[in-house]
């Protein structure tokens, strides 16, 4: 994903349906808000990669193993 001033994120995902998908960021990244659109790649090596839009549902803070962590839940988007 890409974070504006910061470039490509590298995030965990936790999780992937027809629906959606649910992944975490270090908290130090910060988080996203209810309602925003993201956009993300799958990266299948450092050429070839599939971007897609998704739509924030759900956030919540996280304390795993010591440190922070922000899991998102999401939607598919359409570009539309």
């Amino acid at each position: 994903m890409v974070i504006p001033r910061e470039g490509l994120l590298k995030v965990s995902i936790l999780d992937i349906s027809t629906g959606g998908l649910g992944f975490e960021i270090e908290g130090n990244h910060g988080n996203f808000k209810v309602g925003d659109t993201v956009a993300m790649r799958i990266y299948f090596n450092q050429e070839t990669y599939f971007p897609f839009l998704v739509k924030i549902n759900s956030v919540k803070e996280v304390l795993d193993e010591d440190h922070m962590v922000i899991r998102h839940g999401a939607g598919f988007a359409s570009e539309n």
